[in-house]
């Protein structure tokens, strides 16, 4: 995560794959590339099938693509993603998502950090992530914080 908080993926999801692309541009940054590299149980695989990939060139971003096409391959419990299009066509083909957001839901409920609504302040103030306002207060009331 992008304000130190792997240690709720982990918590959650037993395992953690993540394609080559997605990879890349986490390790755009130094401290990312040394935080991933230091979880052995964060996985970088390629898809296998290559014309899944290219299905969605043009449509997604190299790293959607290749995250739609390996969770279509391994059939997780969950597809992590926010991009609205990525997320849009994950949804088409039947793949569970669940955005950033949601994560910290849970993580919540599983009593894994007593608030979102911090995180969430810490992720639009470092890392530039944006929460439609009507988005921010949903979170907050999933919850429990209103």
């Amino acid at each position: 995560m992008q304000v130190g908080r792997l240690d709720l993926l982990r918590h959650l999801f037993s395992d953690v794959l993540i394609p080559p692309a997605v990879y890349a541009e986490l390790c755009e940054l130094e401290w990312q590339k040394t935080a991933l590299e230091a979880q052995a149980w964060i996985v970088v695989r390629a898809p296998l099938r290559q014309e899944l990939i290219r299905r969605f060139d043009g449509d997604l971003d190299p790293g959607e693509a290749e995250a739609i096409a390996l969770a279509l391959e391994v059939q997780p419990q969950f597809l992590l993603m926010d991009e609205q299009r990525g997320r849009h066509r994950a949804d088409e083909l039947g793949l569970p998502v669940v955005g950033l957001l949601g994560v910290l839901i849970r993580a919540k409920k599983e009593g894994l950090i007593d608030a979102v609504r911090p995180v969430m302040e810490e992720l639009v103030a470092q890392a530039a992530f944006r929460i439609h306002p009507a988005l921010y207060q949903t979170v907050l009331i999933q919850a429990g914080e209103t």
